[in-house]
Parts: C-alpha cells; structure tokens; sequence
C-alpha cells in the first residue's frame, strides 16, 4: 500500500460513471486507500467525457488533492436501459485515449486502460 497515510487520503481515482467501479473498489483496498478516493465522471454517448475529466481533475489539482489515475475503457461492455429497464445486451464501449493521455501527463496522472471483451481488437485497430 501506499505508505504515507496522509499522502494516501489525498490521492484520487478517475473513472467513467458506468465503469468497473466494484473492482476499481477492491484495487484501492489493495493499496491502502480509502474507497472514497474515487471519483466518477459522467459519460457522453457511453465514452467518458474529456471535457469533464478536464474541469473535475483541474478543480481536484487545484485544491491539493493528487490526481493518482484515471481508468479508461477499452472494450469494456456497458449495458443500456431499453424502455425502462436494463438490456441484457452489452455495446463495447473504448473512451477516448488520444484526449486523456495528454490531459493525464499534464497532470502526472497514470492513466489505466481497462480492456475487456473487445479490447485486443481495439488495441489492432490503428494498426
């Protein structure tokens, strides 16, 4: 774990409102944080939004807090409410590394790309 307590309570995890939150939940535990250092961000036509990771990491940064890492998606499935209620179908959803990697090195935030289902496909995708 993180071996400063107080270095520890100021550290902050990013991730898409939809995303794996329960493992990211068990990940933090395993490194000593607390599970409220999790912060979620809204998502726009399923990807995470850029502009609002900006604005929350910013307002973050600039009060103190460590901005540790920012999890993005690759291929991870997501399932969309269908008249009310939960699909049992899931869209492969890959957020936009291309906007988030700059905007993490500018803050010295690791970013984690979270690939499931899809993601090696993804990853060949520009190849």
């Amino acid at each position: 774990g993180i071996a400063d307590a107080a270095a520890a309570a100021q550290c902050i995890v990013y991730l898409a409102e939809d995303g794996p939150v329960d493992c990211v939940k068990r990940a933090c535990v395993s490194l000593g944080l607390s599970t409220a250092c999790i912060s979620l961000i809204p998502t726009e036509r399923s990807a995470l939004s850029v502009d609002l990771a900006r604005t929350i990491i910013g307002k973050d940064a600039a009060a103190g807090a460590t901005p540790l890492l920012l999890i993005m998606r690759a291929g991870e499935l997501v399932r969309f409410l269908a008249r009310g209620a939960e699909s049992s179908e899931g869209a492969p959803v890959i957020d936009p590394a291309r906007s988030l990697a700059p905007l993490c090195r500018a803050v010295q935030c690791w970013l984690h790309v979270h690939g499931r289902a899809a993601a090696a496909l993804c990853a060949l995708r520009d190849q």
